[in-house]
């Protein structure tokens, strides 16, 4: 799925898309910070979390010494496929809701799903070629304010709740997150507000 859209974007787009090889004397930094949401910014920090799938957790505020599978949301960064980043920054406003783009990377399903926006996520519990890959869920139309709401808001028509189908992965990550973005929340003490221009 992920080949044929990348078969479909402009040939600036097409380029660069994977990461360069890091030099062969360079070493891996150490992880130095733990499972929170929207905080991971390698692939060696998800995969030692990683163990074979005989428990299933998907809380994401677990102690420090729980070890498990899970399911995370993400940002964009160097070992994420680098073409989930040019969806993200230059196409977002062309999918259609409820497009999902997948790949698989040492084990690790790194997803692109179209909601209000596109949300980029990791999971070593989910797959996306069942026919179980895809829920039911009744939810709620977005507010005409919203981001991309033209995109949200086009498979409800004029019905403010309807039941949609939406990935399991999706769906299970919200139910199961119990929380609030920590990291987000952490951040927001520290906000600077600066005055910007928006022409010059």
């Amino acid at each position: 799925l992920e080949s044929s859209f990348v078969d479909q974007l402009p040939i600036e787009a097409k380029l660069n898309l994977e990461p360069p090889e890091p030099p062969a004397d360079e070493k891996e930094p150490k992880p130095k910070i733990k499972a929170r949401v929207n905080i991971y910014t390698s692939f060696e920090q998800v995969l030692q979390e990683f163990l074979p799938l005989d428990e299933v957790s998907f809380d994401p505020f677990s102690p420090e010494e729980y070890r498990g599978p899970r399911t995370k949301t993400t940002r964009p960064h160097a070992q994420l496929p680098q073409v989930f980043k040019i969806l993200k920054d230059k196409f977002k406003k062309e999918l259609q809701w409820n497009t999902l783009l997948t790949k698989v990377i040492d084990n690790t399903l790194c997803l692109a799903w179209q909601d209000n926006n596109i949300v980029l996520a990791l999971t070593n519990i989910h797959t996306v070629d069942t026919t179980e890959t895809f829920r039911d869920k009744v939810r709620r139309r977005p507010t005409k304010t919203s981001t991309s709401a033209w995109q949200a808001r086009a498979p409800f028509g004029n019905q403010p709740t309807k039941e949609l189908a939406i990935p399991v992965v999706i769906d299970d990550y919200n139910h199961y997150i119990g929380g609030v973005d920590i990291a987000n929340q952490f951040k927001a003490e520290y906000e600077t507000h600066r005055t910007t221009f928006r022409t010059w």
